[in-house]
């Protein structure tokens, strides 16, 4: 990934950051309704809005972001999507646990948004590196094969 060299790269940053921030709008926004409307246990609540967030940044990935990739198994990437967040779910729900009780207050409104933004690094690269380049990697040599 070379974003300072590459205007196709700088421009799949900008669209996987959009998504990012639509999934985490999508994170918080579930959370909130959960543990503050429906008094959902907000260990639970950020583990459903974590995973809404998850699959609404898998689709827009999938769709815009990464378009060259839809000839590729939905179910099979969506696995390989998942099993990187699925270590991105553990990293949150740890750092919740430990952080909620002391702020428990400040809990509920604001920690998606600290956790956040280390989802989203680990998300991009590891998303880019595991997910989307081996695919298209694929995509490339069974054309190449034909």
């Amino acid at each position: 990934m070379n974003l300072f060299n590459d205007a196709d790269e700088r421009r799949r940053f900008f669209r996987f950051a959009l998504v990012g921030i639509s999934g985490s709008v999508v994170d918080f926004g579930v959370f909130n309704l959960l543990a503050t409307f429906l008094h959902v246990p907000s260990t639970i609540a950020q583990a459903i809005s974590f995973t809404l967030g998850v699959l609404n940044n898998f689709t827009w990935n999938r769709l815009w972001t990464y378009p060259e990739t839809r000839q590729i198994s939905a179910l099979k990437q969506l696995g390989q999507f998942a099993t990187v967040n699925v270590f991105g779910l553990a990293i949150r729900t740890l750092l919740f646990s430990l952080i909620e009780q002391p702020i428990i207050n400040l809990a509920a409104k604001t920690i998606p948004h600290f956790l956040t933004p280390t989802i989203v690094g680990h998300n991009l690269f590891a998303s880019d590196r595991d997910c989307y380049r081996h695919a298209v990697e694929l995509l490339c040599q069974s054309i190449l094969d034909i």
